[in-house]
């Protein structure tokens, strides 16, 4: 699945985990599985696998969420067309505590390691 949206700001919890994320407003009548996806961002003509995060408060009283890691960017996409394409999901959504800020940090490592492990299987890039 492709979804197409603007990079808007969101809270920057992921660059205080070393994580940064871009967030898309996309069109809100996709319906979307919310979890961890591995897939590609792709923008400016460039191509980036990315860890993507679909989802929202676990009472669901606000919209869905998106928001992506691109592996290997540094740079500043505000304001800019991202399309994300989903290629693979990596796991059900899991609730964090303010006190498991390292437990978080790991899991986002191991979502990472296995993105980079499936798409390098499944694509032929070599899984790094």
């Amino acid at each position: 699945m492709k979804i197409f949206g603007h990079v808007i700001h969101g809270a920057a919890v992921g660059r205080t985990l070393g994580y940064p994320t871009i967030n898309l407003a996309y069109e809100t009548g996709v319906t979307l599985k919310t979890g961890v996806w591995g897939g590609v961002a792709r923008f400016d003509g460039a191509e980036n696998l990315a860890a993507i995060v679909i989802g929202g408060d676990f009472e669901k009283t606000a919209p869905l969420k998106l928001e992506a890691h691109l592996l290997d960017f540094t740079g500043d996409l505000y304001g800019k067309v991202v399309e994300l394409e989903l290629l693979f999901f990596v796991r059900p959504l899991a609730r964090f505590s303010d006190g498991e800020r390292e437990k978080l940090i790991a899991q986002i490592a191991a979502d990472i390691q296995k993105i980079k492990y499936v798409h390098g299987n499944r694509y032929g890039h070599g899984g790094h």
